[in-house]
């Protein structure tokens, strides 16, 4: 069986794709493996950040001031709206975690849904971090 040009470099890519998927996982599975929450380094460190963008969020609760400025005002929508995206920044990144990190299957299957979410995974990670300086910013207003 003889292949055209064309054909031939075309399966060479998918079986280069092929491996490299393949090794991605495999190291994603064994960090998830040995473990000792089920989850990636880098998920860990955003459960973190948003688990304490969160508890800041909280901590700006300004709607019972009868003397609240617009700029409280607006401190506290913005608060809101990163509780809001930190609850669902928390709650993506249970479903990435395995449920039993010393299993071999669960830690394959955590690995398999982290690597086919790890676009998803970085950009909220950027809005995660853009949220938190807008944060900090505008308490570093008020507190001047």
């Amino acid at each position: 069986m003889v292949l055209n040009p064309f054909s031939a470099l075309g399966l060479a890519s998918n079986i280069v794709q092929f491996v490299g998927f393949s090794c991605k996982l495999i190291a994603e599975c064994r960090t998830i493996y040995h473990s000792a929450t089920g989850s990636t380094d880098e998920n860990s460190t955003l459960h973190g950040i948003a688990s304490d963008l969160k508890r800041m969020s909280e901590a700006l609760d300004v709607s019972g001031q009868r003397d609240a400025t617009p700029a409280m005002v607006e401190l506290k929508l913005l608060a809101v709206e990163c509780k809001r995206f930190a609850n669902e920044m928390l709650n993506a990144l249970e479903k990435l975690q395995a449920k039993n990190p010393q299993s071999k299957w669960q830690s394959f299957k955590a690995a398999l849904r982290q690597v086919w979410s790890q676009e998803q995974v970085q950009k909220h990670a950027s809005q995660l971090t853009a949220l938190q300086n807008q944060l900090l910013i505008r308490t570093a207003y008020l507190t001047q």
